[in-house]
């Protein structure tokens, strides 16, 4: 038993914020897709997915632009 919660002593912040986390992304899905709260021409994706295709945006123009001044 000591060691449970030694476990739980030393890694509480991520017991309590990976849940959280989890949460509030099922949360942003579960009113993304009630009409009630937003249309389907408002949609929007998780921001983890808009955040992941800005940055192989910005990772795609700066590997490209490299290369053509080669």
């Amino acid at each position: 038993m000591p060691s449970i919660w030694k476990f739980i002593k030393e890694n509480r912040f991520l017991i309590i914020m990976i849940p959280t986390i989890v949460g509030v992304h099922f949360g942003w899905v579960m009113i993304q897709n009630n009409e009630l709260f937003v249309d389907k021409s408002e949609k929007k994706d998780l921001p983890i997915v808009i955040g992941a295709k800005n940055l192989a945006k910005y990772v795609e123009n700066k590997f490209s632009t490299s290369k053509d001044n080669d």
